[in-house]
């Protein structure tokens, strides 16, 4: 191998260069003493004030996954992140930033087997932490009215019912709007979903932040109002259904009397 590097002319700093991971290499204490170009660009404004910094000092992790990255011994075996837990909990630091990585470890040892130091990849994984996100989002939330779905309300409604102790007061009640498919058929999906959308904001005016409300499908409402009595959830529903019909609901310059 090293007759290769040779006739291609590549030291080892060079071949680091070419890769398009983040790769730092650290002393036996843990000081980085050398950081790729792409580490340079990627995670640090000026990788200048990364040479002679602490590896350790970079990183934001629970307590618990220290060890597993640094006790000043650890290099002595390959630590993979994803095998100790850490790739979900481990940020790097970056001038204020935050950024969610993979961290290996690989150790470096001279030729009378003592370890001198290590080489550590990082991967950041803030791409895949945004998609991670956005698919939680998509499954948890409405995207035309941005409430919670009828899978994030089942979540909660659970949560509620799985409470240890006495018996809670509370009330779940479905709301649909009267004849939306004659709005929609008439007026337009755009029409449709911009009742939809309005209907949403009145019912959130109406309720408490304890109240929990979410689109449960097509033109239906549901809330989960858990510190209500019967009558008291009685009461709101009342008081909802008044506030939808005094309230001025319009499309295509036609007004629409809700219920």
């Amino acid at each position: 191998m090293e007759e290769i590097f040779e006739a291609a002319n590549i030291n080892p700093s060079t071949l680091l260069n070419k890769t398009g991971h983040n790769i730092l290499v650290v002393d036996k204490d843990g000081k980085i003493v050398f950081a790729n170009e792409t580490a340079e660009g990627n995670i640090s404004e000026d990788g200048d004030n990364l040479l002679g910094d602490y590896l350790h000092s970079n990183f934001e992790y629970p307590v618990n996954c220290k060890e597993a990255l640094w006790d000043g011994t650890s290099l002595g075996q390959s630590i993979d992140s994803k095998q100790n837990n850490i790739r979900e909990n481990m940020l790097w630091k970056n001038n204020g930033r935050q950024i969610p990585v993979n961290c290996t470890t690989n150790p470096l040892h001279n030729e009378a087997g003592e370890m001198i130091g290590a080489i550590i990849s990082l991967k950041d994984e803030s791409a895949k932490k945004q998609l991670e996100e956005e698919l939680a989002r998509h499954q948890n939330f409405d995207r035309l009215t941005g409430l919670p779905n009828h899978f994030k309300f089942r979540k909660v409604l659970d949560k509620h019912l799985d409470q240890s102790g006495t018996p809670k007061p509370g009330a779940v009640f479905l709301l649909d709007i009267d004849r939306f498919k004659e709005v929609n058929n008439s007026f337009g999906f755009r029409a449709a979903d911009n009742l939809l959308t309005a209907m949403a904001e009145l019912l959130e005016d109406a309720l408490s932040n304890s109240d929990t409300l979410a689109r449960f499908g097509g033109d239906e409402f549901i809330v989960l109002s858990p510190d209500r009595t019967g009558d008291e959830a009685e009461d709101l529903v009342t008081e909802i259904m008044q506030a939808v019909r005094n309230h001025g609901f319009s499309a295509d310059g036609t007004d629409l009397q809700a219920t």
